[in-house]
């Protein structure tokens, strides 16, 4: 299962900022967002930004989308179990 920070860098990703860009916006450092990045793409095992982009599509969960806002603001609320709730459906990747 992916940490509340994983899914933050995921969502992040999916928008396509860059390492630094994504370490600048949450207060952390490019490293600690690259050890992030990884653990977050072993877990789901994608292999590439753009198999992950597909992943993250093919469940509808691009940013934007009411099941991502959902899912974000659900965490925000009621944490884990809605964030595993919601990790679930990446469950399917692996």
């Amino acid at each position: 299962m992916l940490t509340p920070r994983e899914r933050a860098i995921l969502v992040r990703v999916v928008e396509g900022r860059l390492n630094k860009q994504i370490a600048d916006e949450m207060g952390i450092t490019e490293t600690t967002v690259k050890v992030h990045r990884g653990n977050m793409m072993r877990k789901i095992k994608a292999t590439s930004i753009p198999q992950l982009c597909r992943m993250v599509d093919k469940l509808k969960l691009l940013p934007g989308s009411p099941e991502l806002s959902q899912t974000l603001e659900s965490t925000r609320r009621h944490g884990s179990s809605a964030k595993e709730a919601a990790l679930r459906d990446l469950e399917v990747w692996q």
